[in-house]
């Protein structure tokens, strides 16, 4: 008796497309990028929080996070929309992007209710804490 494993995230014409586009190594080279960005800018805003310097460049580095971020989504919309047909919400991603959202969404809800991310504060130094 041979048992399945779990469903595929791909149907094998969709696994085609995914190999032959060039937006599955984009999104490759692009998604590491963004996390390094992110690993430098959380070094900055921890550092800009603990000790008041470098702001500047703290806030510098989560815009141009937030810009990757952006290429990435745009981009990762095109490779969507070339291996599943659609541009966004494919329905064999759905599920991940609404526990994406939620998350993002809880996290910002936390810093606000903390009083974080003021725009008066800016990154506000050791009294934001």
């Amino acid at each position: 008796m041979a048992t399945t494993g779990p469903p595929s995230l791909y149907t094998p014409a969709q696994r085609a497309r995914r190999d032959a586009t060039v937006w599955t190594p984009v999104q490759g080279v692009l998604a590491p990028v963004q996390f390094l960005i992110f690993l430098l800018s959380l070094g900055l805003v921890l550092y800009s929080l603990r000790t008041g310097l470098a702001q500047d460049w703290a806030l510098a580095s989560v815009v141009l996070k937030t810009l990757v971020l952006y290429l990435i989504m745009i981009t990762g919309c095109i490779w969507e929309k070339v291996v599943f047909g659609q541009y966004l919400f494919a329905p064999a991603l759905q599920a991940r992007h609404a526990q994406l959202a939620q998350v993002l969404g809880g996290i910002d809800r936390v810093g606000r209710i903390r009083g974080q991310g003021q725009p008066e504060l800016g990154f506000g130094g050791p009294q934001a804490l």
